[in-house]
């Protein structure tokens, strides 16, 4: 789904009914705000189909949160995480390295929310700040103290392949911090704070895109989530043609301990069609 899902509570609240009752029998995913949430509709998201929801924190410092105008309640994201981690969901939490005029206590604030809130954080997904066209930041510089904002390229494609519509959204930007970092210092400072986040939350799990159906998969075939993240987390860290082997007893026992002998058979020969490609 889109990062728009929770926007209007109502609206939320509407669409889960309307799966639950039209027994749509789906597994979904997606972006959403950490605000405008309860234990009520969590449970309407649930019992819908909602496998994980990923909740843009960007920052677990006070001071930037009212500076993007994000306005995030911590305390009570804190109680969101741990209901939705109580009801099964998959948590995941956005963090952004990097914000304009971000400065190391802002990061220890970042660090200390995720040190504290490790045991409902499912994933963690940790990005480095860049400008978006048309994003506030660049219609309102002024607002933000930004200034002497520059084009310096497209982000990730060819020019000469591109409309010029597309070509747009693919701006890269580079900027000043009115009475903070110049550009070159600004990248510096950024590369800092994300290798300070990556190192305090080494431990926690940091998602490869591409195994993220298996842990649809999982759901399917598992239905609890701390049997769910035993197998996914073995699943996710195979590096080795050997190791991916020696992994479908692990899951097939897991299964059994279910009952799912159905699911078992299943995962069996998801694994061998897995080997065979490996």
């Amino acid at each position: 789904m889109d990062d728009t899902l929770n926007f209007s509570y109502d609206y939320s609240r509407a669409l889960c009914d309307k799966l639950i009752s039209e027994r749509a029998d789906i597994r979904w995913s997606s972006c959403i705000h950490p605000n405008n949430l309860d234990r009520r509709l969590l449970t309407l998201m649930k019992r819908s189909g909602a496998v994980r929801l990923i909740y843009g924190l960007e920052t677990g410092s006070p001071r930037l949160q009212k500076y993007v105008g994000k306005n995030i309640d911590i305390e009570r994201f804190s109680s969101t995480l741990r209901i939705a981690d109580e009801l099964g969901i998959w948590n995941g939490v956005e963090v952004i390295c990097g914000l304009p005029h971000e400065d190391d206590r802002d990061v220890d604030d970042t660090i200390s929310f995720l040190r504290n809130h490790r045991p409902w954080i499912n994933e963690l997904y940790i990005n480095a700040f860049r400008l978006v066209p048309n994003s506030l930041f660049v219609e309102h510089p002024d607002k933000f103290r930004l200034t002497n904002i520059r084009t310096i390229g497209l982000r990730g494609a060819s020019r000469s392949i591109l409309d010029v519509p597309l070509r747009k959204r693919l701006l890269k930007y580079s900027f000043d911090e009115v009475g903070g970092y110049g550009w070159e210092e600004k990248q510096k400072q950024t590369s800092r704070s994300y290798k300070r986040i990556v190192t305090a939350e080494r431990k926690q799990h940091i998602p490869n895109f591409e195994n993220i159906p298996y842990l649809f998969y999982f759901y399917d075939c598992l239905h609890d989530k701390d049997r769910v993240k035993r197998v996914y987390r073995r699943y996710s860290t195979v590096l080795t043609r050997k190791a991916l082997f020696r992994l479908p007893r692990y899951v097939v026992n897991e299964l059994l301990k279910v009952r799912s002998f159905t699911y078992a058979a299943r995962m069996v020969s998801f694994f061998l069609g897995r080997w065979g490609n490996a």
